[in-house]
């Protein structure tokens, strides 16, 4: 094992791989035995497409602004464009950093009464 612990993860990685893949060909069983219940192939779930994002026009426009003429090579860039490159990834901070606190709302929405009371923290 490494200084850094690598083989440790490494070590997980790969127990987390091993136990992924026989999850799947449990499933993979189980499809199998429901097919031959009913008789027919099951056919395999489709990801679904994704929901075109849309981005607030005035946003869009000063990303761009802050993006043109910048160079797509990093090491080509002059100081000020990597300001402005780094500007436009912030332009969406603060409504990234809300989804989680969005995602708990729904979630909690979803909890009857009781799963409430329960989930209360002290």
């Amino acid at each position: 094992m490494t200084p850094n612990g690598s083989g440790v993860v490494a070590g997980y990685n790969e127990d987390d791989c091993r136990a992924t893949l026989a999850l799947r060909d449990w499933l993979e069983d189980r499809r199998a035995e429901l097919a031959g219940r009913l008789g027919e192939d099951l056919p395999r779930p489709a990801a679904p497409d994704k929901p075109a994002t849309t981005e607030d026009p005035e946003v869009a426009r000063i990303r761009s602004a802050l993006l043109a003429g910048v160079p797509a090579e990093p090491d080509k860039r002059t100081d000020a464009e990597r300001a402005g490159v780094l500007l436009a990834d912030l332009l969406d901070w603060h409504r990234r950093e809300d989804k989680p606190a969005w995602w708990r709302y729904f979630y909690v929405r979803t909890l009857s009464p009781a799963e409430l009371m329960a989930s209360q923290t002290p």
